[in-house]
């Protein structure tokens, strides 16, 4: 791998995903007729590019007799040779955590949130494949291109083993923030508590794993490696708290 992306002495070894660049979708016929005509000769991995193809970037070939191993130009056909580090760094790379609290006479609520930020994450092989007889998939592969669909966010499902490749197509951002749990409470006056003849009263609420305020994944749990992954309990606590 020596003179090709990958080879980067002095740098940290968290570079980022491997990957191709894809600079968008095939979505009209138009737009494929002037691809081919600019391109005549490309092939996406061994495939002629068709409506609903991603796009992928052709930056390099490997070196022939006489040449470098690798060598930065383009060849006219899209493969292995035209990897390169995607993203930013594999994150997130910060973690963090706040705690906010506060009282208004016998009222008192408390915070935490939490998350990271950072880097950025590539969506997992499971969420780049379209769907099959044998397996669910997320619902946002209901917007992915057709004849009658040409404007979707998502490619055809039809070439779905040339589009599930790692590509900045499906690079997200690793960034996010929780509302990881609140607790509330609230202090009878002691003018009711001597009514109901006991020292102190005190109704409190606990939630944890409330929900999430940011996350490029919004199609599942932000602390999830799979979508279809049991997701984070949410609980939710009320409570007394007498004193006799």
């Amino acid at each position: 791998w020596e003179g090709t992306y990958a080879w980067k002495e002095g740098h940290s070894t968290n570079q980022g995903e491997e990957g191709y660049i894809v600079n968008g979708i095939l979505r009209t016929q138009e737009q494929l007729d002037a691809y081919i005509t600019e391109h005549p000769a490309m092939k996406f991995f061994g495939e002629d590019p068709q409506l609903g193809m991603l796009i992928y970037e052709d930056i390099g070939r490997w070196g022939t007799a006489g040449e470098p191993y690798y060598v930065s130009e383009p060849d006219g056909v899209v493969d292995d040779a035209d990897q390169t580090w995607i993203g930013g760094k594999n994150g997130p790379i910060f973690a963090y955590g706040v705690s906010l609290g506060g009282s208004y006479k016998t009222f008192r609520a408390n915070m935490t949130f939490s998350g990271g930020f950072g880097g950025s994450t590539i969506m997992n092989k499971d969420e780049r494949c379209a769907p099959s007889a044998y397996s669910n998939v997320p619902s946002y592969w209901t917007d992915s291109w057709t004849h009658e669909n040409p404007d979707a966010k998502y490619p055809s499902v039809i070439w779905s083993s040339i589009n599930q490749n790692h590509s900045t197509f499906w690079i997200r951002s690793s960034s996010v923030l929780r509302l990881t749990s609140i607790d509330l409470s609230y202090n009878m006056p002691k003018e009711i508590t001597s009514r109901l003849g006991v020292p102190s009263f005190r109704v409190f609420l606990t939630a944890t794993n409330l929900f999430t305020l940011y996350s490029d994944f919004d199609y599942k749990d932000a602390n999830l490696s799979r979508y279809y992954d049991y997701p984070l309990l949410r609980t939710v606590n009320l409570g007394l708290n007498i004193s006799l």
